[in-house]
């Protein structure tokens, strides 16, 4: 991927098994340290426990295709719930709308799966450097 190794904690959100271990390598390779959860619910949980803790995920990549809820359902849960961390969409939809959708339900960022290896570490590069902002919160009310 990159030279340089990154730092911080990945929230993986990725119920395929062989994806979630393809992405964790990848990740892991790049000196990143991956909680992987393989639902929706599993990561909105995850997502606030660490906040509430005082030691949030440094970026969420979220599967828009899972059970329990899926990543639109759980990125809006999130930024509901007032989460700012950055959040990028991993999905098999690669249309325009697709990503507009993504980016509606509180994404800050889009990656197509399977992921090319160039575009997921200059995301990966882009958030985890703070180069992008992530989103404010919606107004809940």
């Amino acid at each position: 991927m990159t030279a340089a190794r990154l730092r911080g904690c990945v929230l993986l959100a990725e119920d395929s098994p062989d994806n979630q271990k393809l992405l964790t390598y990848l990740l892991q390779k790049q000196g990143l340290d991956v909680e992987a959860v393989d639902n929706g619910r599993k990561a909105v949980d995850a997502a606030l426990a660490r906040r509430a803790a005082e030691s949030p995920f440094d970026l969420v990549l979220m599967d828009m295709q899972m059970p329990q809820l899926d990543g639109y359902q759980a990125t809006a849960a999130l930024r509901q719930a007032g989460y700012t961390g950055p959040i990028v969409a991993l999905t098999a939809n690669a249309m325009s709308e697709d990503r507009d959708k993504c980016l509606a339900a509180g994404c800050d960022d889009y990656l197509t799966k399977p992921v090319v290896i160039r575009d997921f570490a200059a995301v990966l590069c882009l958030h985890l450097a703070g180069i992008i902002k992530p989103k404010e919160p919606a107004a809940v009310g």
